[in-house]
């Protein structure tokens, strides 16, 4: 999990405090770790249909 918020950090040019912070802001009734959990799956889950379309990524925050 940590290496992908790392990654993810990178690619957004976020620190991982930056991502926690927006997440937790955003997150519905459920606990931040699985907000978070959802979150990184979003957005490699994103990245990849972006790829394949020849676009980029847009982060969402919210699961």
């Amino acid at each position: 999990m940590w290496d992908a918020l790392l990654e993810i950090s990178g690619r957004e040019n976020r620190t991982v405090d930056e991502i926690c912070t927006r997440v937790s802001e955003n997150r519905l009734e459920t606990g931040f770790t699985a907000s978070l959990r959802v979150y990184i799956l979003n957005y490699f889950r994103d990245a990849l249909r972006a790829s394949e379309k020849g676009g980029r990524v847009t982060a969402r925050t919210q699961d």
